[in-house]
């Protein structure tokens, strides 16, 4: 069941709260327009819910209002259509109040979402427009609003109304993977909504699959025209259509690039000059710069006709005489061959590991700048667990496997026949091909008592990198003990001795990764840092050095005795109780938070219970960070972090913030080991109310400071070993890198 809240001001931004099976999220909106809203109708925040709602099969109950005429579409198209477009079963949609629409205006709106050239080509074949309109669904990154200042100068420039939205619809649904797209079509689309008797006609331009856009058409109010601008002119074509729009002679941002870097590399500059008006692009693009290169820029596109049909064909005909002793040079110097790194990572809905991923991605970029190689591709390979993403996987192809691996012991052939292996055959081993490098990024992967499906991944990228001579390496890994006996941990042993495997770094145990596991001597090992101490760097993020508010993280409740802790959940809810009781007694500003896990959130859903508050109660809880980015943001804000999660407690430590462990894996006494702070790290036998507010005083008073300079070297030193290694194998294997 989702619940709709009334919507409410908060800083002269509007908000929603909703409640998914009782865990509590918030809609947020920023408008900036000259009209008035009318943020009371709640047409826009159901719009955005209405196919996450769907996917996940809640029924809806809004306790607000909506119009007449969104409340007819919705039951009797956009419903219906979901449903039937997702093989769902209908959900109930329940509103306090209907009320009659108003239409005020006839006024028609362009959404921009860039100065590219399809918009121009729009403002070019549009008449009679008096509002352009900016929509960012996804606030919850940084830089997200460098677009708006040139967006609203050119509004004021060219005389047009500006509208701009921004809004975390996007971001605060975590929706599977499949249905990504979908979802922020929703999410964008639904800002439209605010607008309805204000503005008639919106004009769209975007991609999207046919059925969900035949939605648009059953929409009157407003009334959204979707322009298939992409289908309808073929690229040189567009060209010629923006070349007589002054409007791009200034805000045209074709090129990526620094205008005083152009790589020679594209064929933005070659389709302008195509059509001889080139000369009217000098605000944007560096002439002199251009001239100097126009023959390398004809030059790449002769070698690679295949990506420009619309030029290729003209300057083949042209130029080739008279370029080819050019060519003939340029070729030494220029390559199109790139480092294919594969980046493994665990997309588990608890953004801890996404932490980890993307302070890995930010290091590797930093290794290869430094190494000067500058043409590489990066692949995202998801091995997460199949319970966290809720695929659907054809039953057929799961019952085909059952034959194929029958003679396999138990947990190998539990494994092959799983949904998680099916979906991982089908969407992310397809990328593992043509890759030279493979990086498992981090977490705790050595480890075989629990979490089957990592084991298992791990035998099957190192055996497919064996197979395929592509070197591996396992950057700043947990090791997670070890039993010789045990037929799980043979078989990961057996995983991560492969030839492949050039290097594993470890994050804690590096004893026992080198004792007990390691039969291989080839393999690089070494002790380092997990590679989340860089959070501030990898995020551009600081520690809000003003704040009064500690963080009070919680875990699910089973997760104790799961690892072999006498703590049920019964015990787990009295020490929060009592500990929450004494913050209030002594009036220490607190909330509770998690690191996005849905299973964690349901932890406070049953404290509230068990405290017989109301919904007061979650005053005092942070919202759900929606990803890895705003997990950073969120920590960032407090004075001291107390944390189940090993990463709750790493991205504090990074930011120079306090932080205590609420210990219930080993791992977290290794990292406290690691940074010198044993005594910060309370394990279960210490978990009572008056110990934790003794740790939280004396950290509040006496506070940490830390120089991370010398973990952080180390960090990047072992990645960049592990790197040179890999690579030195592999220009002898596959490719020779361009480091020019």
């Amino acid at each position: 069941m989702i619940v709709l809240k009334q919507p409410y001001l908060e800083d002269n931004n509007v908000c929603c709260d909703f409640y998914e099976n009782g865990i509590k999220r918030t809609f947020f909106v920023k408008i900036n327009s000259d009209l008035k809203i009318d943020y009371k109708i709640m047409d826009s925040f159901v719009f955005s819910i209405v196919f996450y709602a769907i996917l996940k099969n809640h029924d809806i109950k809004i306790e607000g209002a909506i119009s007449n005429s969104f409340n007819e579409i919705l039951l009797n198209v956009i419903v219906p259509s979901l449903c039937q477009f997702l093989r769902k079963k209908n959900i109930n949609i329940n509103v306090d109040k209907i009320i009659k629409n108003k239409t005020k205006s006839k006024d028609s709106c362009i959404c921009i979402n860039d100065f590219c050239v399809d918009t121009f080509v729009v403002l070019n074949k549009i008449e009679k427009i008096n509002y352009l309109v900016y929509i960012d669904t996804n606030i919850i990154k940084k830089d997200s609003n460098k677009f708006i200042p040139k967006f609203e100068k050119f509004c004021k420039e060219f005389n047009y109304h500006s509208i701009v939205v921004e809004n975390n619809f996007n971001d605060v649904l975590i929706i599977d993977k499949p249905y990504q797209k979908i979802n922020r079509l929703f999410c964008y689309l639904a800002s439209l909504f605010f607008f309805q008797g204000q503005i008639s006609q919106f004009y769209v331009n975007f991609n999207a699959n046919d059925k969900i856009l035949s939605l648009l058409n059953c929409i009157d109010k407003p009334k959204i025209v979707k322009l298939d601008i992409s289908n309808s002119l073929n690229r040189i074509e567009k060209i010629k259509n923006v070349n007589k729009e002054k409007k791009s002679y200034s805000y045209l941002n074709e090129c990526k690039k620094s205008k005083d870097k152009m790589c020679g590399k594209c064929d933005n500059l070659l389709k302008l000059d195509f059509f001889g008006n080139i000369a009217n692009y000098n605000k944007i693009y560096n002439m002199e710069t251009y001239k100097k290169q126009k023959n390398h820029c004809i030059a790449f596109l002769l070698r690679n006709g295949s990506n420009y049909p619309y030029l290729y064909d003209y300057y083949i005909n042209n130029c080739s005489k008279n370029l080819k002793p050019y060519l003939i040079n340029v070729k030494k110097n220029i390559t199109d061959k790139k480092l294919n790194i594969g980046l493994v990572y665990l997309d588990v809905l608890n953004f801890g590991d996404m932490v980890i991923y993307d302070n890995t991605k930010y290091l590797v970029k930093l290794v290869l700048k430094n190494l000067k190689i500058k043409k590489y591709n990066i692949v995202s390979i998801d091995i997460g667990d199949y319970n966290s993403r809720n695929y659907k996987v054809a039953e057929e192809i799961i019952q085909n496997n059952n034959k194929i691996y029958a003679n396999d012991s138990d947990f190998i052939r539990e494994w092959k026949n799983s949904k998680n292996y099916n979906y991982y055959l089908k969407n992310e081993s397809p990328k593992l091909k043509d890759l030279d490098l493979i990086i498992f990024v981090g977490g705790g992967l050595i480890k075989y008592s629990n979490q089957l499906y990592i084991t298992m991944m791990i035998d099957e990228i190192t055996k497919y990198a064996e197979n395929n001579r592509i070197p591996v390496i396992f950057n700043g890994v947990g090791i997670e003990g070890y039993d010789e006996n045990d037929e799980v941990c043979k078989f990961l042993k057996n995983a991560i001795n492969r030839k492949s495997v050039v290097a594993i770094t470890t994050r804690d145990d590096i004893e026992t990764l080198n004792t007990k596991y390691l039969t291989n001597k080839n393999i690089y090992t070494s002790l380092t840092f997990d590679s989340a101490i860089f959070s501030q760097e990898t995020y551009d993020i600081k520690r809000n050095d003003d704040s009064e508010t500690i963080a009070l993280g919680v875990i699910r409740s089973n997760i104790y005795e799961e690892y072999g802790s006498k703590i049920d959940e019964d015990k787990l809810l009295e020490f929060y109780k009592q500990t929450i009781e004494k913050l209030r007694k002594q009036k220490i500003k607190f909330k509770l938070f998690t690191n996005g896990g849905i299973s964690d959130f349901k932890f406070i859903v049953k404290l509230k219970d068990y405290m017989q508050e109301n919904d007061d109660f979650y005053n005092n809880v942070e919202s759900t960070p929606c990803n890895a980015y705003d997990l950073v943001k969120k920590i960032s804000n407090f004075k001291l972090v107390i944390s189940c999660r090993l990463h709750g407690s790493i991205i504090a430590y990074s930011l120079g913030i306090p932080t205590i462990g609420l210990v219930w894996n080993h791992k977290q006494i290794l990292f406290s080991k690691m940074i010198k702070q044993e005594s910060n790290f309370i394990q279960t036998k210490d978990f009572n109310a008056n110990y934790i507010i003794k740790k939280i005083n004396e950290n509040i008073s006496g506070g940490v400071k830390v120089d991370l300079t010398s973990q952080k070297e180390k960090a990047y030193n072992e990645l960049e070993i592990s790197i040179i290694k890999a690579i030195n194998i592999n220009i002898n294997l596959k490719v020779k890198l361009n480091t020019v």
